[in-house]
């Protein structure tokens, strides 16, 4: 159950981050999540993976919906011909990763103060 906590947590955590700090606020409030959530190293990376995707996975798409996938088509270009699907899934790996490795020190942080 902490684990679907963990995800929604750091799915809005980092939503609300982005209206006041930059690209990386979501490590911080998934790292913060880490600490405050009592999660194994491999669930707190995993729920932060998830969060971090989810939110990042749906904020790419959602701007490519409404420029009609002009930005995507332009950008896939530069990187060689890639689709926009295939950005938009780079996009959700990276906010995945950021997520994941934010929540993992928090909760190996947890662990080491606990002992």
């Amino acid at each position: 159950m902490k684990f679907f906590i963990g995800i929604i947590l750091v799915a809005l955590g980092g939503w609300l981050s982005s209206l006041f700090l930059p690209w990386w606020g979501i490590c911080l409030f998934a790292f913060l999540i880490g600490i405050a959530l009592d999660l194994k190293p491999a669930s707190g990376f995993f729920a932060g993976l998830l969060g971090g995707m989810i939110l990042w996975g749906l904020s790419a798409t959602l701007i490519d919906v409404q420029n009609q996938g002009i930005l995507s088509g332009k950008m896939g270009e530069l990187f060689g011909g890639l689709e926009g699907w295939a950005l938009i899934a780079i996009t959700a790996l990276i906010g995945g990763l950021l997520g994941g490795m934010g929540c993992l020190t928090g909760t190996l942080l947890r662990r080491i103060i606990s002992k």
